[in-house]
C-alpha cells in the first residue's frame, strides 16, 4: 500500500516540487524581462530545451539501464541546479546574455531527458507492481495542481519581485528535489559490470527491438507517438487560432488553458476508479478516443463569444482528464511489463519518437495553417489522436483487464 511507504512519498515530494520549480518557467520570464528577447530569440530558446532531449534521448536511456537510476536522479537535479546558479548570478551581476540562456537551456535538456527516463524506470523499484497506477495518479495529480498554482505563481514572482527571483526559487525547487530522492532507501539493482555492457548503439538497438517486437508495447508506443504528433500539431497553432483566428484577449485564452490543468487532475484522481470498471485497455482506448472528439469542438468555435469559449473550454475541461487517464495507464503498463534491466532503453525510445514526431507534427501545423487555415491545422492534430486511439482498438492492448493480466513476449537477440 502506498499509504505506508515512506520512499515512494520522498520522491512524490521532491518531484512535485521540482515540477514547480520547472513550471515557473524562469527562463523565458528572464528572457523577456532582462535580455527583452525578441520573437525569434524566444523560439530559439524553446528549441534548445527541445532538440537536446531529441538527441540525447537513447543514449540516455542506456545508461539509465546500465547505472543505478537514484544517483542519476539526483546528479540531473544538482546539475539543473547549478546551471540556474549560474543564470542568476549573471543576472544579479548584469552581465547575462542570450547566449548564456541558450547554453543553460540546452544543458538543462540533456539533465531533464536523463531525470525523466530515470524515474520512469526507478518508479517499480520504489512501489509494488500492484500499486503502479495508484502512484502514478497521485504524481500527475500533483503534477496538475502544480501546473494550475505556478502558472498563477510565476506571473506575480516576476511582478513584484523580478525575473531574477524566479530563477533563484527554480534552483531551490531542484535543490529540494535532490534532498528528498537522496533520501529514498529502497534498494536498487547493482549496476551492469563494465565486462558486461555491449556497445552503446547495441545497447539501443536492443531497446528499439523489445519495444518492436512486443505486440502490446509497440502498440502503446505507436499510440502515445501518434499522441504527441497531435500535441505538436495542435500547440503550434491554438494560441494563434484563439487569439487572432476567433479574437480572444489574453486574459481569456489564460483562463480556458487553466482549466486543463484542473481537469487533469480531476482525470488523475478518477483514473484508478475508471480503470478498474472499464478495464485497463478499454480504458486507455477510451481515454483516448473521447480526447479526440471532443477536440472536434476546436475547429467549430465560431468566434469571440459565449459559444465560442464553451468550445475552446470543452477540451481543456473533458479531454485534458482522458489524456491523463491514458498517460497514467499506459505508463503504468510499460513500468509493469518490461523488464528493470530494459525499462529506460525502452522509455528513452519512445520518448525519443515522440520527441520527434511532435517537431514534426509542429511543423505539419505550421504548414497547414499557412496554407489551408489554422482550422484545417487543428483538425490535422486530431486525425493525430484518433490514430492513436484506433491503433490501440486494433491491438492485444484491448483485450488487457489490469496490469496483472499483461505479459511481456518480447526478448532482445543475442
Amino acid at each position: 500500500m502506498l499509504r505506508g511507504n515512506r520512499d515512494f512519498h520522498r520522491l512524490w515530494a521532491g518531484q512535485t516540487i521540482s515540477i514547480f520549480g520547472t513550471l515557473l518557467g524562469a527562463l523565458p520570464f528572464t528572457a523577456v524581462f532582462v535580455l527583452h528577447a525578441s520573437p525569434f530569440e524566444m523560439a530559439l530558446l524553446s528549441a534548445a530545451g527541445l532538440v537536446p532531449q531529441f538527441l540525447a534521448g537513447l543514449i540516455a536511456g542506456v545508461w539509465v539501464d546500465r547505472l543505478r537510476r537514484r544517483p542519476i536522479m539526483i546528479v540531473a537535479d544538482v546539475g539543473r541546479a547549478a546551471l540556474l546558479g549560474v543564470v542568476f548570478l549573471a543576472a544579479v551581476f548584469d552581465f547575462l546574455r542570450i547566449e548564456q540562456l541558450y547554453a543553460a537551456a540546452f544543458a538543462m535538456g540533456v539533465l531533464t531527458i536523463f531525470f525523466d527516463v530515470a524515474y520512469i524506470a526507478y518508479l517499480p523499484s520504489v512501489v509494488e507492481r500492484e500499486d503502479l497506477v495508484d502512484a502514478n495518479a497521485r504524481l500527475a495529480a500533483s503534477s496538475s495542481v502544480m501546473e494550475v498554482g505556478s502558472f498563477g505563481v510565476s506571473g506575480w514572482i516576476v511582478q513584484l519581485a523580478s525575473a531574477q527571483v524566479a530563477v533563484l526559487v527554480d534552483a531551490l525547487s531542484f535543490v529540494a528535489s535532490a534532498g528528498f530522492v537522496g533520501s529514498i532507501r529502497a534498494p536498487e539493482s547493482a549496476p551492469v559490470p563494465h565486462a558486461d555492457r555491449a556497445p552503446v548503439w547495441q545497447e539501443i538497438h536492443d531497446g528499439v527491438q523489445v519495444l518492436l517486437r512486443d505486440p502490446v508495447l509497440r502498440a502503446v508506443g505507436l499510440a502515445v507517438v501518434a499522441r504527441h504528433f497531435a500535441y505538436g500539431a495542435i500547440g503550434a497553432v491554438i494560441l494563434l487560432f484563439a487569439t487572432k483566428g476567433l479574437g480572444f484577449g489574453a486574459g481569456i485564452v489564460g483562463i480556458i488553458f487553466a482549466v486543463g490543468g484542473l481537469s487533469s487532475l480531476v482525470g488523475a484522481t478518477i483514473a484508478g476508479r475508471v480503470t478498474r470498471r472499464l478495464g485497463l485497455g478499454r480504458a486507455m482506448v477510451w481515454a483516448l478516443a473521447a480526447s479526440g472528439l471532443v477536440a472536434l469542438c476546436l475547429p467549430l468555435a465560431p468566434g469571440a463569444t459565449a459559444v465560442g469559449f464553451v468550445m475552446l473550454a470543452t477540451p481543456q475541461l473533458l479531454g485534458d482528464a482522458c489524456d491523463t487517464i491514458f498517460n497514467i495507464n499506459e505508463a503504468s503498463l510499460r513500468q509493469a511489463l518490461v523488464p528493470e534491466r530494459l525499462l529506460g532503453r525502452v522509455e528513452a525510445t519512445i520518448r525519443f519518437g515522440s520527441i520527434g514526431v511532435m517537431l514534426v507534427g509542429a511543423l505539419a501545423g505550421g504548414v497547414v495553417g499557412e496554407t489551408l487555415g489554422l482550422r484545417a491545422a487543428l483538425l490535422t492534430g486530431i486525425v493525430g489522436t484518433m490514430v492513436a486511439a484506433i491503433l490501440l482498438l486494433l491491438s492485444p492492448v484491448r483485450h488487457l483487464r489490469s496490469l496483472e493480466s499483461a505479459s511481456f513476449s518480447a526478448t532482445p537477440s543475442p
